[in-house]
């Protein structure tokens, strides 16, 4: 007797996934403007900040599943999408989600494992909300985040500013330089002492002589005033700023917020680390050459 059904029971039920532009089944998640990977650091599957996605060099190039898989700490670096389009990773099966938009800017839109969790009020809050949807476009590389809600999460007796609507998410790398080396000493002491020839009168006058500075670039660059490669919000980064050097393997990612039509005004450095390409795994190896 027919039910109506035309499914087969060894067939899965018919669904629809969200158009997120992420391909079907697992896939790759390359940064070009590092050419790293999206990672899951130190292969943790616990929920929320402990587990941070990061940027890794890739670690097996074949880019089939059945040889990465071979290998657990390959997993690290796959992902796929669910039946409701939430970007999953495939070492835990959680979906990605991105920590509370309103922290200080070490923590502020860290891309993180989220488990799934009971529905607490005031709903939704910074541990059960759902899970952002993030989005690629294979035309303009950019993997974007769209919220079902304000990132900031308010509490009781705060009200939601509708501004979070007018921005849009971008996920991008941050970049690292090099840690300072003697000869970077070197010629900051000579840059000092150029100024200190260039302007005589501060070293008798002081710093409050008119046309003297109370701090020198070399200080800045290397003092306490500096803020740190983390803390330097990405909009406000020059190119010499993302110089990107350093030996460390690691990148890490954020998730950064901009106004509708601000980031046109960005370097092409900082252009270049919000572009991903998205490597979909092939099932077996392809045969070639003569059998």
């Amino acid at each position: 007797m027919s039910t109506g059904n035309s499914a087969t029971p060894s067939e899965p039920p018919p669904y629809s996934p969200s158009p997120t532009g992420f391909p079907p089944g697992y896939f790759l998640i390359k940064n070009l403007g590092t050419g790293k990977l999206l990672d899951i650091e130190r292969n943790e599957h616990q929920d929320g900040e402990y587990t941070e996605a990061i940027l890794y060099p890739e670690t097996e190039n074949s880019h089939v599943l059945a040889l990465i898989t071979m290998y657990i700490d390959l997993y690290l670096q796959i992902f796929f999408t669910d039946y409701l389009g939430n970007l999953c990773s495939k070492a835990s099966g959680h979906g990605l989600d991105v920590n509370r938009m309103s922290t200080p800017f070490d923590t502020e839109g860290k891309v993180v494992i989220r488990h799934r969790r009971p529905v607490t009020t005031p709903f939704p809050n910074q541990q059960s909300h759902p899970l952002p949807q993030f989005h690629y476009s294979p035309r303009t590389c950019h993997i974007t985040i769209q919220f079902a809600h304000d990132p900031t999460y308010p509490g009781f007796n705060q009200a939601s500013a509708s501004t979070w609507r007018d921005k849009t998410y971008f996920l991008t790398s941050i970049p690292l330089r090099k840690p300072r080396g003697l000869l970077d000493d070197a010629a900051d002491f000579i840059q000092g002492a150029a100024s200190v020839i260039a302007n005589p009168f501060a070293s008798v006058f002081g710093a409050d002589f008119p046309g003297t500075s109370s701090t020198s670039a070399a200080e800045v660059r290397r003092g306490e005033f500096d803020l740190r490669e983390d803390e330097l919000l990405e909009v406000d980064r020059a190119d010499e700023d993302g110089v990107d050097d350093s030996p460390d393997p690691v990148r890490r990612v954020r998730v950064i917020s901009l106004l509708d039509g601000a980031g046109t005004s960005a370097g092409a450095l900082a252009r270049e680390r919000r572009r991903w390409e998205v490597i979909p795994l092939l099932r077996v190896k392809a045969m070639t050459g003569a059998i």
